[in-house]
């Protein structure tokens, strides 16, 4: 039992008041993130516009080609699911943003895949490098996702080797697109365990966002940062939302193309000759018929 329950007991007792523990309400935990605590390698910013209830983010893992590299290695069966793990556990944190996986690149929000990162530091067995990058258009709303393909990876880079490297690389990539950057590792601080800080993943011990993490994010979007809201079912409610509204808009964009009006296109045009007499007319049309008195050359 926590601290704060048993003195509320204490005191309803000095008071003659006997109560079940179930009755007792514990204050709330709502802090207030100060970003820079974190020593972020710049100010944090909420990325994507929210004109809507809940902003659908739509993702797609089946792109050939994210600028300036081609997709060099498709995801596995088993990576496309701890893909979905990871955008899960950004869209049950927050209520005002939801993703939706759909199948179509060109017409998604943000695509993600593994390219060889020619923009990128390529690691070696003694020096650091770059895991995956990420790109943000504010104008177009739309972002991407780079990571590194496995043929360029070290042996000592394990990360995307297990379900939870895997996740918490992509979280980590994910929540610099949706605008918290990473930690400069510099000035961060040692004890501060958290998703933004690439060297703290093995640390993390977790594939759930925790709730420091999830406060910094959903602060960031002008949400609440109260320790109610990450319960495992306030998370597990505020998914199930997420995949009502990702499925609304899907039915809304397929009733939206077919209800267009096509252009009928028109059939070929074909041409007779007409005499009367010594008169001579063309006539062109879809089924052309020679006027009255004229008769077909």
């Amino acid at each position: 039992m926590k601290l704060s329950r048993l003195v509320a007991f204490a005191l309803l007792g000095l008071l003659g008041i006997v109560v079940a523990p179930s009755q007792v309400v514990v204050a709330d935990n709502c802090p207030v993130i100060n970003y820079s605590s974190f020593g972020f390698e710049k100010t944090p910013a909420a990325n994507w516009k929210n004109s809507e209830p809940v902003r659908v983010i739509t993702w797609s893992s089946n792109e050939t080609f994210i600028y300036p590299d081609p997709v060099s290695t498709q995801f596995s069966s088993t990576e496309q699911a701890w893909l979905q793990e990871a955008f899960d556990s950004y869209g049950e944190i927050l209520d005002s943003v939801a993703f939706q996986k759909i199948t179509t690149p060109s017409t998604a929000n943000i695509v993600i895949g593994y390219t060889l990162l020619s923009k990128g530091v390529i690691p070696t067995e003694t020096t650091g490098g770059t895991f995956g990058l990420w790109m943000f258009n504010p104008g177009l709303q739309t972002g991407a996702i780079q990571l590194l393909d496995a043929k360029l990876r070290p042996k000592n880079l394990t990360l995307f080797d297990t379900h939870d490297t895997f996740i918490h690389a992509v979280q980590n990539e994910l929540g610099n697109l949706l605008g918290v950057p990473d930690v400069d590792r510099k000035v961060a601080q040692k004890a501060l365990v958290t998703i933004y800080d690439t060297g703290k993943f093995n640390a993390y011990g977790q594939v759930k966002i925790n709730d420091y993490d999830a406060a910094t994010m959903r602060q960031l979007y002008g949400e609440s940062t109260c320790s109610s809201l990450y319960t495992v079912e306030a998370r597990a409610a505020n998914l199930a939302a997420d995949k009502i509204a990702g499925e609304k808009l899907l039915t809304a964009r397929a009733t939206s193309t077919t209800s267009t009006t096509v252009a009928v296109v028109p059939g070929k045009k074909t041409s007779v000759t007409c005499v009367k007499g010594k008169t001579v007319k063309k006539v062109t049309a879809l089924k052309p018929v020679c006027p009255a008195g004229y008769k077909k050359k």
